[in-house]
């Protein structure tokens, strides 16, 4: 009997939607991307750690003193630490990007989300009165039809 249009509130609810749903696909692409580039980072750190042991292996069988053994160990704890430092300064690198990237999304998607509640009451403005919009069927329906003929042709009970 009634359609009921798309109004200024459905708007502002469909625009809400989309900015969330455009929020959590800069998310996940983000989160996808950060992933790729740590698995990357983790597959150059062990191929270099399986070379630089292979080295290591191949120097430790040929000591022969107790001062070299010593000195080969100490270069070792050396390059472990130097090792360790770099993978995660690149790990703190590729974070500090992923949160740089979801920062720009968030600010975005809040600039997005306040531009569509500002407009959300200027368009019910324009709207009908009381921001309701109803397409009313210019044809009564049966009963109301019935109800008239009833009253019409019952005069007395006219007051």
């Amino acid at each position: 009997m009634f359609t009921f249009p798309v109004t200024a509130a459905s708007d502002f609810v469909r625009n809400n939607l989309e900015v969330q749903f455009s929020l959590a696909n800069k998310m996940i692409g983000s989160m996808m991307d950060t992933s790729m580039q740590l698995g990357r980072l983790n597959i150059q750190a062990s191929r270099k750690l399986m070379e630089e042991s292979a080295t290591a292996t191949e120097k430790a069988i040929g000591l022969r003193s107790f001062a070299d053994t010593q000195a080969f160990l100490l270069e070792q704890s050396q390059l472990a630490f130097q090792r360790f430092s770099g993978y995660s300064q690149n790990a703190q690198k590729i974070a500090t990007g992923s949160i740089g990237n979801l920062n720009t999304a968030v600010a975005v998607t809040n600039s997005q989300q306040e531009t569509a509640a500002v407009e959300a009451p200027v368009q019910e403005k324009h709207g009908a009165s009381h921001g309701q919009q109803h397409e009313v069927d210019p044809q009564p329906s049966a009963l109301v039809e019935k109800l008239i003929s009833n009253v019409a042709g019952d005069t007395g009970n006219l007051h």
